[in-house]
């Protein structure tokens, strides 16, 4: 059985500032690599795989432009591809076809897949470090929690 638990983080100002540069990292990463699955399709009539994506994503962090892509966790900007994925499967099977992402859209998320630690009323993500949270209900949360943390979406 999921469970889906929502929780205010409180970051302080040098994780807000991390927060925003990864939301931004994951929304270039899906702008960028949903532009070269379009290019490659009407170009070349390519298709190019979430995993060709993926391993394109460390040639982006070499260049010397995007060198600040380094600073973001490497699975956020993996799961972005795979959400961008998703988004492309999705059009096939009858969706509306997947849309840029704006940095002026009011919901702004990235997804952790693991690696991501919740302990006395804090949240703790990888890059970033503890963040004080509120609504975890400690007790009941520890209780009657079995099982594993499967995903975190931060949400800006």
């Amino acid at each position: 059985m999921l469970k889906a638990v929502k929780v205010r983080l409180y970051p302080n100002k040098e994780q807000k500032q991390t927060i925003s540069s990864q939301i931004g990292a994951v929304r270039y990463v899906y702008n960028r690599t949903l532009a070269l699955r379009i290019n490659a399709y009407k170009k070349f009539s390519m298709k190019i795989g979430k995993f060709d994506l993926i391993k394109h994503i460390t040639k982006i962090k070499k260049r010397e432009s995007t060198l600040w892509l380094k600073d973001v966790h490497s699975q956020t900007l993996q799961q972005s591809v795979a959400n961008m994925d998703s988004a492309y499967k999705h059009f096939f099977k009858g969706g509306g076809y997947p849309k840029f992402k704006s940095r002026h859209h009011s919901r702004q998320s990235f997804q952790y897949p693991q690696g991501v630690k919740i302990e006395n009323n804090k949240v703790y993500l990888p890059k970033i470090g503890w963040i004080k949270a509120k609504g975890l209900r400690t007790r009941s949360f520890s209780y009657n929690f079995k099982g594993y943390l499967s995903e975190i979406m931060v949400k800006h």
